[in-house]
Parts: C-alpha cells; structure tokens; sequence
C-alpha cells in the first residue's frame, strides 16, 4: 500500500516505520512469534491514528485465529489482546474480553500488576466496540466489567470507566454535555496526559456517530 508520509504526524511516522520494520522482519523470520506480534500491534497503534490498515490479510485471519482458539490467559497474551483488537472482528474482542473478566474473577487476580492490565485490555476492548460501530456491545462489556471488585489504587481506571459509559451514552443521545463536564473535571485536576488521550477517543467517536 502507498502511504503519503508528507500529510503525516511524526507519531504516524513513528508507527508507519515500526510497522514496516516488523513486518519486513516477520516475512524473513516466519517463525518468530515475536515479530508477528510486535507488527500486529504496530498496525494496530498506525490503524488507531489513521483508519488505514497495513497488516496483510493473511496476518490479519492468524491473529483472529490465534485469539479464537486461546484456551488460558497468560501474562504475555493480555498484554498482546489489548494492544491488537482493532485487528481483530469484533464478536471476537467481544468474546474474549467476558472471557478475560471471568478469568480475573475466577482466579482472584488481587496483584496490582495483573489486574491493571486486565482492566486495560477491557478498557480497550470497549473503545474498540465503540469504533466499530458495536455500542451495545460495548454497553454488555461495560455491565460486565462493573462485576469486577476494584480497590482505591484505580482511580484512574474508574474515571476511564466513567468516560467510557459517558461516550456509549453519547452514541444514542448524541448529547456531549457528559463528556464535556467529566474533561473539564479531568483537566482540572492536572491530568494533562489523561484529558489529552480521552479527549482524542472522544472526537473520534464524535466523528463516528
């Protein structure tokens, strides 16, 4: 695919050029597991910025494959789930992401370390939904998640929840009052690098609905 690099950020630029790298890297070592994943989620990061997908067809039905037939969670797996669900169907992310929850819950996963992750991987997945036009999907995930125990220590995973339920309502009321106060409240607090990546998910979801 041609890319015109010249109307480009340098934080497209930045992912273009992974994108490539990895992918080039995958094609001479096809057995390299980490080569098709750091791809997959470089395409996935360019995809985000740029509704453009680089990674080829045949990648892209392997990544679907190999989430579709994940039995177990490991570490390394949330880690890839949460970073590559644009590439991958939505009933999928769907599919896997309840699964994940019942994974957190069935296994008490109290460790901060794991049990961030996990909200990150389902966080995504409800963004993700959302951009791909699935709001009542979204909205199920987001019931779900609610069945999760959270201690104090997420407090800014509660308010991404929040943020969350607030552009699922957006979709159907296509009011951004809600939005709106919660950035507002955001900014003032002095969450610049929270205001600014929620107010980037917010336009685009603007722009979708």
């Amino acid at each position: 695919m041609e890319i015109n690099l010249r109307n480009h950020s340098s934080l497209h630029k930045i992912f273009y050029g992974l994108a490539q790298k990895y992918l080039k890297l995958y094609q001479d070592f096809p057995t390299k597991k980490i080569y098709f994943f750091q791809a997959s989620v470089a395409c996935n990061f360019y995809d985000d910025l740029t509704n453009i997908n680089l990674l080829p067809s045949k990648m892209r039905i392997q990544l679907n494959d190999y989430f579709s037939n994940l039995e177990s969670w490991s570490y390394e797996n949330i880690l890839y789930f949460s970073c590559v669900q644009l590439l991958i169907n939505p009933q999928l992310v769907f599919r896997k992401s309840n699964s994940l929850i019942t994974f957190s819950k069935n296994n008490h996963l109290n460790r901060q370390d794991w049990h961030q992750i996990v909200l990150e991987a389902i966080l995504n997945a409800i963004f993700v939904l959302l951009k791909m036009k699935q709001p009542q999907k979204s909205k199920e995930l987001i019931d779900n998640l609610h069945t999760m125990k959270f201690n104090d220590n997420f407090i800014l995973e509660k308010i991404r929840i929040n943020f969350m339920s607030a552009l699922i309502d957006y979709t159907s009321t296509k009011d951004n009052s809600h939005i709106s106060s919660l950035l507002l409240s955001i900014q003032n607090l002095g969450l610049d690098h929270l205001y600014s990546d929620l107010k980037f998910a917010a336009n685009q979801i603007f722009k979708l609905y």
